[in-house]
């Protein structure tokens, strides 16, 4: 198993190929080969978004020494949840309820060809099934951000034995963390009184403030622009409410595993406190926007503002909203 994502097959592929296999004469001594190698890779692959589904593949293959000829070996791959310690914000990437946590995209199986585990996020099969004898696991990205644990093992059929990386003298172990997120975002900094913004949320337990207010470098240039934009035009200041999470992802409000803040995942946009005046007629904060921010096309092919206003209760388009890329 190696560390590259899908589009990275080739080197996946030499990975594997360094765990090579080779007949066992009846007097080898299978204690002198058992080195109890287990191989731990991190890959960095990109949460699922709204109509780009991210996948990673992964492939098993144990080839006699010399020959490079397939040999059939069993295998099975796991992902078995958040990385401990599930308290940890880089492991749980911001949620802090994990109970039925979504392990791929929208629960989708692990796949493989002949899979003969049962479970959703288990495989079982052979290397040599696969083309040119490798075994292929596909498992599409989740939503949600985070580092997941995987682990997966090959055994070599009898009278065989492992010759480099081995576990035992007949197998291989892989442990695994998929450490899915959006890169390089950073947290929005906190002003001291007197500033031209404040971050204010309501109290969620789920996803504290301390991994709430992330954000892209470009988001968090222009939000303090903005918000000098918006103390001169209004003499108000700036109340900043949801940005993203630590590596971005899906930030389920509600803990459901769900939206409705569809758009919160790239560390792209924030959330505005209505500070009295609902979206809709504050004036002073979509001058302040448009002023510093590029329009982006519409749905019907015309300019929209960056600031978006969103329904609250009763369809009243109050709640604020800027897209700040």
């Amino acid at each position: 198993m190696g560390g590259k994502s899908a589009v990275d097959p080739t080197r996946r592929a030499c990975r594997a190929v360094v765990s090579v296999v080779a007949f066992a004469a009846l007097c080898a001594s299978a204690s002198a080969l058992a080195q109890g190698i287990i191989h731990q890779v991190t890959v960095k692959p990109r949460p699922s978004l709204p109509g780009k589904t991210w996948t990673f593949t992964s492939y098993y293959g144990c080839f006699e020494y010399g020959t490079g000829r397939p040999v059939n070996c069993s295998f099975t791959h796991t992902v078995d949840g958040v990385k401990p310690p599930a308290s940890d914000p880089d492991n749980n990437g911001g949620h802090f309820h994990n109970t039925s946590r979504p392990l791929s995209l929208a629960n989708k199986p692990l796949t493989h060809d002949g899979d003969t585990d049962p479970a959703p996020y288990g495989v079982a099969g052979f290397t040599a099934t696969g083309t040119n004898g490798w075994g292929k696991v596909v498992h599409e990205m989740p939503e949600v951000s985070g580092n997941l644990a995987g682990t997966a093992n090959m055994v070599l059929p009898r009278y065989w034995y492992c010759v480099s990386g081995c576990y035992t003298f007949n197998s291989w172990r892989y442990e695994d963390t998929y450490d899915i997120g959006i890169r390089n975002l950073a947290e929005l900094p906190t002003l001291p009184p007197g500033g031209d913004y404040v971050k204010v949320r309501s109290p969620d337990n789920n996803h504290p403030d301390s991994v709430a207010f992330t954000g892209s470098a470009l988001t968090l240039q222009m939000i303090p622009l903005v918000a000098q934009n918006f103390q001169i035009l209004s003499g108000r200041t700036l109340s900043v409410n949801d940005m993203s999470l630590i590596k971005g992802g899906l930030f389920d409000i509600g803990a459901q595993w769900t939206p409705p803040h569809k758009s919160h995942r790239e560390g792209k946009d924030a959330d505005i406190n209505q500070g009295g005046v609902s979206c809709d007629q504050d004036r002073d904060l979509r001058a302040a926007a448009d002023q510093l921010l590029s329009r982006v096309p519409s749905p019907s092919g015309g300019m929209r503002s960056a600031l978006l206003c969103e329904p609250c209760s009763g369809g009243r388009m109050c709640r604020k909203h800027i897209d700040f890329e």
